[in-house]
């Protein structure tokens, strides 16, 4: 169970023991792809479409696989993967039943022990990854590295992408960025003011500035005990 990685593809806001909500969050409405809202949250009926279609939603660009790609086995039998939290406790089933998640992978090693979805989503979906990108962009920097595109992670951010050149990111060691140890002040309370919330705005807004100059002109530059 320790060497399980539990990769939570799209787990919705607002995590809650409970019914999973399926009338308020767009069953009957076919779970709509609602328009980006303009400075605020979206509709509670149009989480589920927007966060497995976010790629039509907001400004895109598709990646192209490598010449070899790896294929993930499944076993004969799925396993009976069981959980604790908080003095309560549960297996997959009971997890998906009482929580607002459309989608869970758990895998092991190159094996699927358990893929599961609700409100209608399939594996083709393309859900909103949130912090799992966190391992991509660090997987893509041991790419960069063995090819000899980045020097070493110890250099400086700035080295890179010049606009930070002068704020504490751009000072901060790519390693530091990668294990999000920089040491800036970050605000991320998702109260639609703090910080998440504003490089969140500049990054996918194709009318903001580049995200960049937002790190550099609107975040907090601080140095405090938060990480960010």
């Amino acid at each position: 169970m320790k060497r399980l990685a539990v990769l939570l593809a799209a787990l919705l806001p607002a995590l809650v023991f409970g019914a999973p909500d399926e009338e308020q969050l767009g069953k009957a409405q076919g779970y709509p792809v609602c328009p980006l809202p303009s400075g605020g949250f979206a509709e509670q009926r149009c989480l589920v479409g927007m966060l497995s279609h976010y790629d039509q939603v907001v400004p895109a660009r598709k990646v192209a696989k490598g010449s070899s790609v790896l294929e993930l086995k499944r076993p004969a039998k799925e396993a009976r993967i069981t959980y604790a939290y908080r003095g309560r406790g549960g297996d997959t089933e009971s997890y998906q039943q009482n929580t607002r998640n459309t989608g869970l992978l758990v895998l092991k090693g190159g094996t699927i022990a358990v893929e599961r979805y609700q409100y209608d989503r399939k594996p083709e979906h393309r859900m909103q990854s949130y912090s799992m990108a966190k391992t991509v962009v660090a997987m893509l920097f041991g790419i960069a590295l063995a090819e000899k595109r980045i020097g070493s992670i110890d250099d400086l951010a700035a080295q890179y992408v010049p606009e930070l050149k002068g704020h504490p990111y751009g000072e901060t060691k790519l390693r530091d960025l990668l294990t999000m140890s920089s040491g800036v002040k970050f605000r991320e309370d998702y109260d639609g003011s703090d910080d998440v919330w504003t490089l969140a705005m500049k990054t996918i807004d194709p009318s903001a500035e580049r995200s960049t100059v937002s790190i550099r002109n609107r975040l907090t530059a601080k140095r405090g005990s938060r990480r960010g």
